[in-house]
């Protein structure tokens, strides 16, 4: 995304006379945008340039630091991105003159985009429309967010979080050492931690280094840290790393940072059995923090739908904005040099960053600079990037003695391997370390017999060791999704839609019966029953001894299944059917669809389970038997 700062740079390094085609080549971007951009320019820098017919001259050299920062979308792509974020975020509807002005594109390239948008969103069953000269998107609220939240993970693909960005922050400071030496200290007295921990652990290290270098002699702000007993293993650790970056950078850390990174270490670490993890009720954190905290949580759910209730979230994002508060309230600022990276690589974070500024405003009545809520946006966006990572992955601890004696690329490769279906959280030395961990699997290289499942791998992983490892994924993975689509069909069949022992006298007897039925609660309009009838005489929808009757379109008010256990089977098609699946199901659940139609002939083929469901004799019995599935 072309911004008006990287017309300045281009200026001042080319300087004399630039042609604005070669501009725009350079670029990559239309002639157009380059007027623009140097239009904005000669607004703020009258004296430094002059802009003549497809040229412009260099006076003198712009002022970069305090230059315009507006980020104008220069590809289609930016501009798609841009124009949704910007309908989703508000009520009312952009003017099109207005929209293609901003955006330095003619109103013809604008509506061949929208047209690109509209089957973009169309999956989301969201429709742009345009009225009176404005655009505006049609649909419900929660298809709104469907996709809002589809944008917002997009973008955390896009490593916000990550060494090359703590490099880029922090550049005067070798942060591959500080975390080797971190890592160093771990192993040396056999504690684990993740890269996304470490990554995050690196970062307020950094913030709060930063802070000292910059303004040593700013008044120090100390917690208390009598509300919870510090674990003398990561207490010997911190000590260990803060000395080592005292004497290396010329710093003094205070008691209260050694205390939060302390805090920070003991919430991700995998440790032994006489570790404890600290709770937010024992956190040294003003209590009118923990109440900001408490809301900047809640509305970002309501808001975003995005949940920031973890607690390896939730402490270092208090601790973050406890600090934040006293810098800004001893007027001590911070620079983030990635501000204008992070507002055009992910500009929903940002926005979100933005709204959280907003709600510690009005508590607080405090004022954020641009560089602290960059640094809002960077904990926003780690925390959305570990949900996405985290998206449909199998959880896995690793048993292995000899872990912190040998090379650790062996199983280094083995996390690359499986990356995308498997997480190893935690490394432990010994079974009875096992107690409390929470995982879907256990990686051992002993023999053991547990719960959850036990994968016997060797010491050095081989070809038959991966593929053991597949083997488990693939079975745990099918329970997984055998278990949602259960609980799935737990919710959608309706207890006012079951008819045990029902009687019918033809196909479409009940077809109009049950299709009656919903009509009466107002699931379905009455054309419902005649679209279903006319599927029917497509092709019938019998699969073995269940009859699955749906219309070939969406037409529910909401998604709802009519059970019908027959009391003696009834011809449909080229079979006698036991159980009837009425299906109606709304736009939004669209995608569920499929899944369910799916599912059902496969679960009923078996006849042991086909007898058992068309013999429950009620709902909570269906439903219960239902449910047992699972455990099948």
């Amino acid at each position: 995304m072309l911004s008006t700062k990287d017309v300045i740079q281009y200026l001042n390094q080319h300087g004399n006379v630039q042609a604005i085609e070669d501009m725009a080549a350079f670029f990559s971007v239309t002639p157009r945008t380059i007027r623009n951009h140097l239009r904005s320019v000669q607004d703020a820098y009258p004296a430094c340039l002059q802009v003549g017919r497809g040229q412009v001259k260099l006076l003198k050299q712009i002022p970069e630091e305090s230059s315009p920062s507006a980020q104008v979308p220069s590809s289609q792509q930016e501009r798609s991105r841009y124009i949704l974020r910007a309908l989703l975020s508000r009520s009312e509807p952009m003017d099109l003159d207005e929209l293609a002005a901003s955006l330095f594109i003619s109103e013809v390239t604008l509506q061949n985009e929208v047209k690109l948008i509209r089957h973009e969103i169309a999956e989301y069953h969201l429709s742009l429309r345009t009225k009176n000269n404005t655009l505006f998107i049609s649909g419900s609220e929660k298809d709104k967010k469907r996709l809002m939240i589809h944008l917002i993970y997009n973008e955390a693909q896009h490593t916000l979080v990550s060494m090359e960005t703590l490099h880029a922050i922090f550049p005067r400071y070798d942060i591959q050492k500080i975390r080797s030496d971190i890592l160093a200290c771990l192993n040396s007295q056999h504690f684990f931690i993740d890269e996304y921990s470490l990554t995050n652990l690196l970062l307020h290290m950094l913030i709060t280094m930063d802070q000292l270098g910059t303004a040593p002699n700013a008044p120090r702000y100390e917690v208390s840290t009598d509300l919870i007993e510090l674990n003398r293993h990561f207490v010997s650790i911190i000590d260990s790393i803060c000395t080592e970056l005292e004497r290396e950078y010329g710093i003094v850390f205070t008691r209260s940072n050694k205390y939060q990174f302390t805090l920070l270490l003991m919430t991700r670490a995998v440790r032994n059995q006489d570790v404890s993890l600290p709770s937010r009720a024992t956190l040294s954190i003003h209590p009118s923090t923990m109440r900001l905290v408490d809301s900047i949580v809640q509305a970002v759910k309501q808001v975003y739908d995005i949940d920031l209730t973890d607690i390896d979230f939730f402490i270092p994002f208090a601790l973050h904005i406890d600090n934040m508060l006293v810098r800004i309230r001893q007027n001590v600022s911070v620079h983030n040099p990635l501000l204008h990276s992070i507002k055009a690589m992910s500009p929903i974070i940002y926005d979100i960053a933005v709204y959280i500024s907003n709600l510690i405003n009005h508590q607080e009545h405090v004022q954020l600079c641009e560089d602290e809520i960059a640094y809002i946006a960077l904990h926003i966006g780690a925390r959305i990037q570990d949900i996405y990572n985290r998206r449909g992955k199998l959880c896995a601890v690793l048993l292995c003695p000899q872990y912190y004696s040998y090379d650790h690329r062996q199983f280094d490769r083995l996390q690359s391997y499986f990356s995308d279906d498997l997480t190893i959280e935690s490394v432990v030395t010994a079974p009875h370390e096992l107690a409390g961990l929470k995982c879907d699997m256990i990686l051992s290289t002993l023999p053991l017999t547990a719960e959850p499942p036990v994968v016997l791998i060797s010491n050095f992983i081989s070809s038959n060791d991966r593929q053991a490892i597949s083997d488990v994924i693939h079975r745990l993975k099918a329970a997984r999704e055998k278990e949602r689509l259960i609980s799935l069909l737990q919710t959608l069949i309706d207890a006012d839609l079951f008819t045990p022992g029902a009687d019918y006298a033809d196909r479409e007897s009940a077809i109009r019966t049950i299709g009656g039925q919903m009509c009466a609660r107002g699931i379905v309009p009455q054309e419902f029953i005649e679209s279903t009838l006319e599927r029917e005489q497509i092709s019938p929808t019998n699969f073995g001894m269940i009859a699955i009757p749906h219309p070939s379109d969406c037409r529910a008010a909401r998604s709802a299944i009519a059970v019908s256990l027959l009391r003696k089977p009834l011809s449909w098609g080229t079979s006698s059917v036991r159980i009837i699946f009425m299906i109606c199901v709304s736009k939004s659940d669209l995608s569920d669809f499929s899944d369910i139609f799916s599912y059902l002939p496969r679960v009923c083929s078996d006849y042991k389970t086909l007898e058992q469901l068309a013999s429950a004799s009620s709902y909570p019995d269906f439903i219960q038997i239902l449910g047992g599935l699972c455990a099948e």
